[in-house]
């Protein structure tokens, strides 16, 4: 066994649930691993198309077991097996696990809509690469596709819910990040993420996709100015290596994401097999046969130093971006323990000046600045060797780890209850209670009002 350089949970936080393998589009850079095996992954050594009823009922004993936080059921397309994604949703959601779908709603219908109103899932993000078919339909190669998913934007809308939308980036659709984002709130979205395109673990050649440093730079700041003009919450999804972020306006705002493998997240098939991640095609397990504990603790290897280049894990940076996506490093070198080919040694020094800078600001300002009343929002906890895994059951999206100590400060406030903040921790010291006050807001478990 190597060096270990993370804390290892008892089990993971979140798992990502294909429902179904089978898609109605041929984007051409699908993340799904089995994608160049078959168009609807219907042959060879695939799972079936369809999760069955059997494999989900499963798939949420060992989730309630195991105590996790959120799940998001994607695909494929999961409106495709409408019947699945129903039931597993519904049932999660009466266990306290978040649910969220991804879907390309090309094909959600109004009784299917209805139910998303009805039912409190945490969110529906819906893909959008374009800002008209022509841009759009080029990538996913599907003619047809935009005007049908944004007839389910408009579907959804129609019925009182509102999807966020992630735009994968790449060299088809960079030039278009502002276009897009106007036509995304003239129809009532509020929430994008924008995404710099991966190369697929299939894929042999992604030169023609492929985002330079300066392409990002250039999408992220965008994204930044979309956010100051129309009041719209913007991110992205994937880790990026900080030190290639030289020239982003805010690259704080970029610096909540690494990598989760082998930490909080893990990947399930539609016949029950667990994986890594969505791109990685390496089975650790298969879970209609095992449990998922026991799975769980051979993810340990992912947390090994042996998976990180040593420029990485000598960087200051490091705790924040995890040494960006293992998967970039892997499609550029078929090592996945290689340097993620966006790194720019020569930024380190000069972004972790920018980002401490940030960080100093933003915590002056919070702490000088708390409002007069705050709410605790609905949590669940886990207690784990080290601490306790903390998370929002609804509202913003927070999976935190805080001490046992940081706990019973917090269960003297009732959840929904609102305070006056001047009013309590009379006992701690100014700085202790403006710190545990900004920190619990920061993790989305307190809400100032």
């Amino acid at each position: 066994m190597g060096r270990r350089l993370f804390r290892k949970l008892r089990a993971p936080t979140s798992m990502q649930i294909e429902v179904t393998s089978a898609c109605n589009c041929k984007c051409v850079h699908c993340y799904n691993y089995w994608r160049d095996k078959s168009e609807l992954a219907l042959v060879g050594d695939l799972p079936p198309a369809n999760m069955t009823m059997d494999t989900a009922k499963r798939m949420l004993e060992q989730c309630v077991k195991n105590e996790l936080f959120d799940v998001v059921l994607t695909g494929g397309e999961p409106f495709l097996n409408f019947p699945v994604v129903k039931w597993l949703a519904e049932e999660f959601i009466k266990n306290k696990i978040r649910v969220s779908i991804n879907s390309n709603l090309s094909l959600i219908t109004d009784e299917q809509a209805d139910w998303v109103l009805e039912t409190p899932l945490f969110a529906v993000l819906t893909t959008v690469l374009g800002p008209n078919a022509d841009v759009h339909d080029a990538i996913t190669t599907e003619k047809g596709s935009f005007d049908a998913t944004m007839r389910g934007i408009n579907k959804l809308l129609k019925h009182g819910r509102c999807p966020g939308v992630n735009c994968v980036v790449s060299k088809m659709n960079i030039d278009h990040i502002e276009q897009i984002c106007q036509v995304l709130v003239n129809v009532g979205l509020k929430a994008m993420v924008f995404t710099p395109a991966i190369c697929p673990e299939y894929c042999k050649d992604f030169t023609p996709l492929q985002l330079t440093n300066q392409e990002v730079v250039k999408f992220l700041n965008t994204a930044l100015a979309a956010r100051k003009k129309y009041g719209i919450r913007v991110g992205t999804l994937v880790t990026l290596p900080l030190c290639s972020l030289d020239g982003v306006e805010d690259i704080l705002y970029f610096s909540d994401k690494s990598c989760g493998i082998g930490r909080k997240q893990i990947v399930c098939s539609s016949d029950g097999k667990l994986r890594p991640c969505t791109h990685f095609e390496t089975i650790e397990g298969d879970l209609v046969q095992e449990e998922l504990a026991n799975i769980w603790s051979r993810f340990e290897h992912w947390l090994e130093a042996s998976n990180f280049p040593d420029i990485c894990l000598n960087c200051k940076l490091f705790g924040l971006c995890s040494g960006g996506c293992r998967m970039s490093a892997k499609s550029a070198t078929g090592n996945h323990c290689a340097v993620d080919p966006n790194i720019n040694v020569e930024n380190i020094d000069k972004v972790a000046r920018q980002i401490q800078e940030q960080l100093k600001m933003k915590q002056k300002a919070s702490l000088e600045t708390l409002p007069d009343s705050f709410v605790i929002n609905n949590y669940r906890t886990r207690k784990e060797e080290y601490g306790v895994v903390i998370g929002t059951v609804s509202g913003p999206l927070a999976t935190a780890i805080i001490s046992d100590e940081a706990l019973q400060v917090l269960k003297r406030f009732e959840v929904g209850k609102s305070y006056f903040t001047h009013d309590v921790l009379q006992d701690l010291s100014p700085m202790d209670k403006n710190n545990f006050l900004a920190g619990m807001a920061h993790r989305k478990i307190l809400q100032f009002v």
